[in-house]
């Protein structure tokens, strides 16, 4: 009851309870480097290298985590000494520009930096990680005047980018 509205990936089905979820678009895991990086190749990037560098990821309890883990999982990557927990898309950009770390996160999140040429997508097939986003609202109220507009306006702006 905190929120009126969020918009983002479909929470785990637990946390869904109470809640309505409308589909805006699919999205997928991705792993971006900065420019410049030494591996910002074209070449299919080798992911037991992941073991050796350090990654940005979400924390634990976030709705991307789950996706992580069992994208690595299901590619044979084990241990990752070498792991960053963090929640700011902010600090995990800033972390990139000055370090050769690769962060697992939503194409969504960082697609206006790679098309702007600030990051740069490693070459993953991560194609079986996409997963649904949306808004998400309490299923027991209607939404008011001010968060229907809102609503339109977010699934408008999803459908001009090409998102859905």
């Amino acid at each position: 009851g905190e929120f009126d509205l969020v918009v983002g990936r479909l929470a785990r089905p637990k946390d869904m309870q109470g809640l309505s979820f409308t589909h805006l678009y699919s999205d997928e895991l991705v792993f971006v480097v900065r420019a410049g990086h030494p591996l910002s190749s074209d070449e299919p990037f080798d992911l037991a290298m992941l073991e050796y560098m350090t990654l940005i990821m979400s924390t634990a309890d976030g709705v991307m985590r789950p996706v992580i883990d069992r994208f690595l999982i299901a590619n044979g990557v084990g241990a990752l000494p070498h792991a960053i927990e963090a929640r700011s898309p902010d600090f995990c950009r800033q972390y990139l520009r000055t370090s050769d770390a690769v962060w697992l996160i939503s194409r969504g999140v960082v697609e206006h930096d790679i098309a702007d040429g600030v990051l740069r997508r490693l070459n993953v097939d991560s194609s079986d990680t996409r997963g649904p986003v949306g808004l998400t609202v309490r299923a027991d109220t209607h939404p008011s005047p001010t968060l229907r507009m809102m609503m339109d306006t977010v699934a408008r702006v999803a459908h001009e980018y090409a998102l859905t």
